[in-house]
């Protein structure tokens, strides 16, 4: 919800920011991964809490496609997101035949 408590609906790269470029990321898909499951038939990306990663993860289940996603250190929180405990619903979605997407 918005700062006037409406709904809306953005693309994560708007949270996302680039300290490198000094810009958001740009939109583009995430890549699907997977997460290899361990001796104990455990799900790594969600004992890590590694579900979606902005830098390479390899137990991530999906990870980061853009240039610079190798160094952790410069992708950090866009000012502009939510208070800390808001509830944010993520939904994942196939990919569509564009490369870009349109918010719902």
């Amino acid at each position: 919800m918005d700062q006037g408590g409406k709904e809306r609906s953005l693309f994560p790269e708007e949270w996302i920011f680039n300290s490198a470029t000094e810009k958001t990321a740009a939109q583009q898909l995430f890549a699907y991964a997977g997460s290899p499951h361990n001796d104990n038939r455990l799900y790594p990306a969600q004992v890590e809490g590694s579900i979606i990663a902005l830098f390479t993860d390899p137990l991530a289940m999906a990870n980061n496609p853009r240039t610079g996603s190798a160094p952790d250190e410069i992708w950090i929180v866009n000012l502009q997101v939510p208070p800390v405990k808001t509830k944010v619903p993520v939904n994942l979605l196939p990919r569509q035949k564009k490369n870009l997407r349109k918010p719902q």
